[in-house]
């Protein structure tokens, strides 16, 4: 099955409320919201609150993203509370949320790097599978980022004990490659609290902050390597990203004379993440080993007019032996 794809366009120049704009449209067609839960401007900075409900039933089980938007691009922190009357976290700090600054970026982290001349967009894959996945692509010229937020049936797992703590679920795809691997991994930087089940315990005390909040990425997840076919690299490429590599089987003419082309099969039904379920089969991963340049957005077909996938994140390496990893949504 093939996914349902949606681009939301904010022209050049736009402002940072046209910016957010599209940020609302993509997410109440996913399913996300019906609306921003919060929305307010303070000092030129449109904030806005995305709300989404874990398990009502649970005493951690709802989470608010919280967006921050300006012309340079786009901010997140998540909170365990929301006053929508104060236009402000509710809760303790530092327990429920980080800061309650609406003024400023300084306690949130960038996600996507624009600039207001240059068109922004923002694309939209719903799984066709499970409607409730839906990964997003925000591009500003060559720079892009690559996320989902989970929901409904996609969304926490049993692992998580929401009366203790809380499930953060947001996901962002982060790239590395070394001299014959490339890799794509998927971490959380939407910031956590001592409620948050990924906070770190390096430090117990109760009036530090340190060991318990962080507005830095945080390895969630999965990481999907490519290896060369010169051997791996004898760097460590799960640092900084995942405690957990898969790499994927390939076959090389050159060690299998028998074979008439190197095979790079699209995996599908992976991992992002052990908190999650298994994506929908309308999403996938593969390694293309070749010269020519690979873009995100271009294009991969397996089969023409049969089995098309569009690349949401591409782990290019200038070393082709490396091969290039991709994170695909199939779009025939």
């Amino acid at each position: 099955m093939a996914v349902t794809k949606q681009t939301y366009t904010a022209a050049s120049t736009w402002t940072a409320a046209q910016l957010a704009d599209i940020f609302r449209s993509a997410f109440i067609d996913a399913g996300l919201m019906t609306d921003w839960f919060d929305s307010f401007t303070d000092t030129g900075i449109e904030n806005r609150v995305l709300r989404v409900i874990n398990d009502g039933s649970k005493t951690y089980g709802t989470v608010y993203y919280w967006f921050m938007f300006t012309t340079a691009g786009g901010y997140i922190q998540t909170t365990l509370g929301w006053n929508e009357a104060g236009n402000a976290p509710s809760g303790t700090q530092y327990l429920d949320w980080f800061s309650n600054a609406t003024n400023t970026v300084a306690s949130h982290r960038q996600f996507f790097t624009a600039v207001s001349t240059t068109t922004a967009t923002l694309t939209r894959y719903t799984s066709a599978v499970n409607t409730n996945c839906t990964w997003l692509v925000a591009r500003n010229g060559a720079s892009y980022v690559n996320f989902l937020i989970p929901y409904g049936t996609y969304n926490a797992t049993g692992f998580v004990d929401q009366n203790i703590t809380a499930f953060n679920g947001a996901l962002f795809t982060q790239l590395n490659t070394f001299v014959y691997t490339s890799s794509i991994g998927f971490t959380n930087f939407a910031g956590l609290t001592r409620r948050t089940h990924l906070g770190s315990t390096s430090t117990r005390s109760l009036t530090s902050l340190s060991g318990y909040i962080t507005t830095g990425a945080l390895t969630v997840g999965i990481a999907y390597v490519c290896q060369g076919n010169q051997g791996p690299s004898t760097q460590n490429l799960v640092v900084g990203m995942s405690n957990v590599a898969i790499t994927l089987p390939t076959a090389h003419v050159n060690t299998n004379s028998s074979l008439a082309a190197d095979h790079t099969p699209v995996f599908t039904s992976i991992l992002a993440s052990a908190y999650l379920p298994a994506m929908p089969s309308d999403f996938g991963v593969t390694a293309y080993y070749a010269s020519n340049a690979i873009a995100v957005q271009d294009t991969l077909v397996v089969t023409a007019a049969s089995e098309e996938w569009e690349m949401m994140t591409v782990s290019n390496n200038s070393n082709t032996n490396a091969g290039r990893l991709m994170l695909l949504a199939r779009t025939v």
